[in-house]
């Protein structure tokens, strides 16, 4: 099987901002950032109440509409920081961006590029994830590959012979040849 794809520097901060905030760390924080908040933020309205006593419908749609707002602008801001930060880091990287082509042998995965010819065997292989329109296959080399979804003529495919060959769970870590 072979996949023959591009990917661009938008692409790369698209698919970034999308796995990192749907990762489960980042997804637990912002659950605790948002309970430690109404916490923090309903004693703040006690006192408010206790100090001023204002009618109990004033100080609900005070909390209602801070929480709320401090929520979506919450994820804008994110969203805009994480793209900042990737597009001064990643500018046309010939490692990462630019013209692919993969191609999924019996010994593992063959990566030709402009700058590389390249192999990982099927025991580096950790893990396939997809992420919204992408593909992303994770390797024990500190190596992994982003595919867009509209390169893969047949996704279920792709799936099927990953999972197939990847390492499976606690299998040898060491990264040495046998």
């Amino acid at each position: 099987m072979d996949i023959k794809y591009s990917l661009k520097n938008d692409e790369y901060i698209d698919f970034n901002i999308k796995y990192i905030l749907n990762s489960k760390i980042i997804r637990k924080f912002f659950y605790i950032q948002k309970v430690s908040l109404a916490v923090a933020f309903s004693g703040i309205l006690y006192l408010f109440y206790k100090t001023y006593k204002p009618s109990i419908l004033f100080i609900m749609s005070i909390f209602c509409l801070v929480y709320i707002g401090g929520s979506v602008l919450e994820a804008f801001i994110i969203s805009y920081l994480l793209k900042r930060k990737l597009k001064e880091n990643i500018v046309n990287d010939k490692r990462i961006l630019g013209d692919k082509n993969l191609r999924f042998l019996d010994d593992g995965i063959h990566e030709i590029s402009e700058n590389s010819d390249y192999l990982v065997k099927w025991k580096y292989v950790r893990n396939l994830e997809v992420v919204e329109e992408y593909i992303f296959i994770t390797t024990d080399l500190n190596k992994g590959y982003i595919i867009p979804k509209k390169d893969i003529e047949n996704i279920d495919e792709l799936v099927d012979k990953v999972n197939k060959h990847k390492r499976k769970k606690g299998g040898n870590n060491e990264l040495r040849e046998d």
